[in-house]
């Protein structure tokens, strides 16, 4: 969530969750709303009653949301959408660069946050050399 001040977006709050086993297997365009309703249902509070902009990287969530929904699941979704006052903006995303910077966090970066003894028994079961992490 961001905050227009000083004519520049500043982030005031994130969210983020891991998906369920059943929603591994969503399509791109499903994972992309579900990640819309999923941030707008978490904040909840602050966006009921208040006219918000959502920016997305995924043009075709914006077509879809606004016309008729291909699937059962998005059509539920873009009515439990339709209490909020909003509107999708498309950013591109080479302009995105928070969202990419937060989704596209890889494995080996995130070694060089661990102490070094968690990152050396994460290095040895991953050899097959065993321990617990």
């Amino acid at each position: 969530m961001c905050v227009y001040r000083d004519l520049q977006w500043l982030p005031c709050s994130f969210y983020s969750r891991q998906l369920l086993p059943r929603e591994r297997n969503y399509a791109i365009l499903d994972l992309e709303a579900l990640a819309l309703l999923a941030t707008i249902h978490h904040f909840h509070y602050y966006l009921s009653g208040v006219y918000f902009k959502a920016f997305t990287d995924h043009k075709t969530l914006i077509n879809i949301l606004n016309g008729q929904p291909p699937s059962a699941r998005l059509l539920r979704w873009k009515i439990k959408l339709s209490e909020y006052h909003y509107d999708i903006i498309h950013i591109a995303g080479e302009v995105n660069s928070v969202a990419d910077a937060l989704s596209r966090q890889s494995w080996t970066s995130m070694e060089n946050l661990r102490s070094p003894s968690e990152a050396a028994s994460r290095s040895s079961i991953s050899e097959g050399r065993g321990g617990v992490v």
